[in-house]
């Protein structure tokens, strides 16, 4: 009897254990991922300069990722000719 008890004492502080690993890896990836984005928007400034300056050679890739970004687009109700009006080359460079 006094084994039973031992025994789900002994479980019952194992599953804690895993518990509390799975609580800390899943805060660790949220807290990444979080910085990451934050440290993306903070290094090219967009809270100062809402834009982003690319060169000639990488807008087709920029274009591509746009077009795979089109049912995001949807669900916001903007269209891809609406994006696309707002890229504006520059030809002072």
């Amino acid at each position: 009897m006094i084994y039973f008890y031992i025994k789900r004492w002994f479980n019952r502080k194992k599953k804690a254990k895993i518990r509390e690993k799975a609580a800390l890896v899943i805060q660790k990836n949220f807290k990444m991922r979080f910085l990451k984005n934050t440290c993306f928007v903070n290094l090219l400034e967009l809270n100062k300069y809402p834009r982003v300056y690319f060169l000639k050679e990488q807008k087709p890739t920029f274009i591509r990722i746009l077009r795979s970004q089109e049912p995001l687009f949807k669900k916001y109700q903007i269209s891809l000719d609406e994006v696309f009006g707002y890229i504006r080359e520059d030809k002072k460079f």
